[in-house]
């Protein structure tokens, strides 16, 4: 369920007010998707929480001057995933992430002094040796920009392109 801008300010308002908070995690993997309110969102928080810190989850295609603005709103550290470092494993999973684009964002985040969480899963669908090795190798490559990261073995949750997938592979 999304929730509007007025609602979530509603709330950190009664935080400060109740307990001083001063940073807030915003919980919502598809935060940043919509370009918008994001837009709005921080536009507001610069006016109206300027000393208010923040982190979310983020994709990786997130728009440049998104991340610049999010910076500017007090963001300080973005959750992504980059699931793996194969084109072919991402595109046999539906991922639309592009490794290359995931190396831009995580250089841009450390620019703007974002840290970043990266996640990374292995024995995705289809996925080969290769692919593994090639995963391994594309974190290397991010390892100088992203602050930590998560590496998992893939699980299948309810309502995910991974369960459809399984469910057609029996």
């Amino acid at each position: 369920r999304l929730r509007t801008k007025e609602n979530i300010f509603n709330e950190m308002r009664y935080l400060i007010k109740k307990y001083d908070a001063k940073y807030f995690t915003f919980a919502d993997p598809s935060f940043c998707e919509r370009k918008e309110f994001i837009k709005d969102f921080c536009t507001s928080l610069i006016n109206e929480f300027p000393e208010i810190k923040w982190s979310c989850e983020a994709r990786v295609d997130t728009p440049i001057e998104i991340l610049d603005l999010m910076a500017k709103a007090g963001c300080i550290s973005i959750d992504f995933a980059l699931e793996s470092g194969s084109e072919k494993v991402l595109k046999s999973i539906r991922k639309n992430i592009d490794v290359n684009k995931t190396l831009t964002f995580a250089k841009k985040c450390k620019e703007l002094n974002i840290r970043t969480h990266m996640f990374v899963m292995l024995s995705l669908p289809d996925e080969t040796e290769e692919d593994a090795i090639l995963t391994t190798k594309t974190v290397k490559q991010l390892s100088q920009f992203i602050s930590s990261m998560s590496l998992a073995i893939t699980q299948i949750h309810p309502g995910t392109e991974l369960e459809r997938i399984a469910k057609d592979r029996n």
